[in-house]
């Protein structure tokens, strides 16, 4: 486990001190049986110069990232050798990480991604009440998360996979017409509060037993 302490500037000798005195047994959460001996963990600092000078100047040598710039180098080894073979230096990469809300990924049940979906179909279905609104199965996604452009293709298509499924059984419940499949990943809605509440039905069934909806692989 690492715990990383991010700073830009010089670092107290009382930080360095409680860092160095965390234990796994500290970082143990809500897993009762884990075999905290069975465990290590090491502290890593992130930061630029700075952190670098005081680091030196205490005399220890704990692995920090460094970052100078676009660029960062790391300074002093980890105790495990895969991180010391897989972090080195660098360039930072250009794409930065999404700075919105990312309520769910493609490693979520679908139960918890149907609510998401639920709320988005009936909000967008309201958008065009009294007309036919067809929605695109990527469309939906990309309306229920601001991040979505910046996931990977691999998880853009489970999510779209997942999304099927919901839809599907969105569209088996008995919606009375104000929903229907138009093609593989294109649905027609038409806002209404029965439509919600037949929303709420998949989603409850599929937070009682999701595992009938297993991924295909």
């Amino acid at each position: 486990m690492l715990v990383a302490d991010c700073s830009g500037e010089a670092i107290s000798d009382e930080v360095f001190q409680d860092l160095s005195d965390i234990t796994p047994a500290d970082l143990r959460t809500s897993i009762e049986n884990l075999d905290v001996s069975q465990l290590s963990n090491e502290v890593l600092f992130v930061g630029d110069t700075e952190t670098e000078a005081s680091i030196n100047a205490n005399g220890i040598d704990f692995p920090a990232i460094v970052i100078e710039g676009d660029r960062y180098r790391r300074l002093n080894d980890f105790d495990d050798d895969n991180l010391n073979q897989n972090i080195s230096d660098g360039r930072l990469p250009a794409m930065r990480p999404p700075n919105v809300y990312h309520p769910f990924s493609a490693e979520d049940s679908r139960a918890r991604i149907a609510v998401f979906l639920a709320q988005e179909l009936a909000h967008l279905a309201a958008k065009g009440r009294n007309r036919e609104v067809d929605i695109e199965v990527e469309d939906l996604l990309n309306s229920a998360f601001d991040s979505w452009e910046q996931i990977s293709t691999d998880e853009q298509e489970e999510l779209k996979r997942k999304a099927e499924d919901i839809l599907d059984l969105f569209e088996q419940k008995d919606v009375d017409g104000h929903m229907r499949k138009l093609d593989q990943r294109k649905y027609y809605v038409n806002s209404s509060k029965a439509l919600e509440r037949k929303f709420q039905e998949v989603v409850d069934d599929l937070s009682s037993d999701d595992s009938s909806l297993d991924d295909f692989t």
